[in-house]
């Protein structure tokens, strides 16, 4: 009953802001900025390299932790936008994996959908994986999980709270910051996290056994963002971290349990480049980590991600 109300007031919340705040953001992007520019080609293609790395890692005490990787290592991708709409969708490039005889294979897909206004930003994201391995170089040993499976989905929602600062220009490169600026960034997240086939690593290291397990989180994160600017050229920068309020279904064969507790949010993004009218080029970097505190140990689940960027607007 309470994550019911829970989900129906965030969702009746989340209905209002983004109505509200995209009106709001289209009407603030017609009123000109002598801090940002404007450009006029509204569609842009933007092949890219993406090097992600998500690491679930699961720790009790300090006494025993341990860390899972996907055997995934370089992506091609294309991001296509139009106007403050973008979309992008990477695939595995040939031989990019390291040896799956040892390491295992993994099965994964990747989308995002996003939305970027100067002061108001919004992303939808869907991935899933199967297949880790972890590597124990303390006892210089290397266990493969091809069953163990993670899927998450959600979104976040960016506010930057200087109209002179713009998050489309430092995070998307749709537009232009002409003078270099920072901002106070206040975001709201939603994350769904389901977790498939844990026993096979949590049974033969002691721990309760716990067959799957569904992450739903809400979040509120506070943080700074800031572009320094040089002609054409640009580094941004930005960080936001907080708690969240996070409801957790564990299953163990005949068994659920359904409990709620306080998860811990970062988010970091950063990007240095060109952004020129027509031609840009930029490398970024991004962090989305999340703490799980559960009641016998703690799981994390964080994505590193590294990108080179080249894109044309038409």
């Amino acid at each position: 009953m309470i994550y019911t109300q829970a989900k129906f007031l965030f969702l009746s919340t989340l209905y209002f802001l983004t109505t509200s705040l995209t009106s709001y953001g289209q009407s603030d992007s017609l009123q000109k900025n002598p801090e940002i520019g404007t450009i006029e080609s509204k569609f842009q293609v933007m092949p890219y390299l993406l090097t992600r790395n998500i690491r679930i890692s699961i720790e009790r005490d300090d006494q025993f932790n341990i860390d899972l990787l996907p055997n995934v290592k370089s992506n091609f991708g294309l991001a296509l936008s139009y106007g403050n709409y973008g979309l992008s969708y990477s695939v595995r490039l040939a031989n990019s994996q390291q040896d799956p005889t040892i390491y295992g294979g993994t099965k994964y897909k990747d989308l995002s959908f996003s939305y970027y206004s100067s002061r108001f930003g919004g992303e939808v994201y869907y991935s899933a994986y199967k297949g880790f391995y972890t590597d124990e170089k303390k006892l210089d040993q290397i266990r493969i999980f091809p069953n163990l499976k993670t899927r998450t989905m959600g979104f976040n929602l960016f506010y930057a709270a200087n109209r002179k600062y713009s998050l489309k220009a430092a995070f998307k490169a749709g537009e232009q910051q002409l003078r270099s600026r920072g901002s106070i960034i206040v975001a709201t997240s939603y994350r769904y996290t389901r977790l498939s086939n844990l026993n096979e690593i949590l049974t033969p290291n002691g721990l309760p056994t716990i067959e799957s397990g569904k992450f739903r989180s809400i979040s509120l994160t506070l943080g700074y963002g800031y572009t320094f600017v040089k002609r054409k050229f640009y580094l941004a920068t930005g960080a936001l971290i907080g708690p969240g309020l996070e409801f957790q279904q564990i299953n163990d064969k005949d068994k659920t349990e359904n409990t709620q507790n306080i998860s811990f949010r970062m988010l970091a993004k950063s990007a240095l480049g060109y952004n020129g009218n027509r031609f840009l080029c930029f490398f970024g970097f991004s962090v989305d980590a999340e703490t799980i505190y559960l009641s016998t140990f703690d799981l994390s689940q964080n994505a590193y991600e590294m990108s080179l960027n080249i894109g044309y607007r038409f």
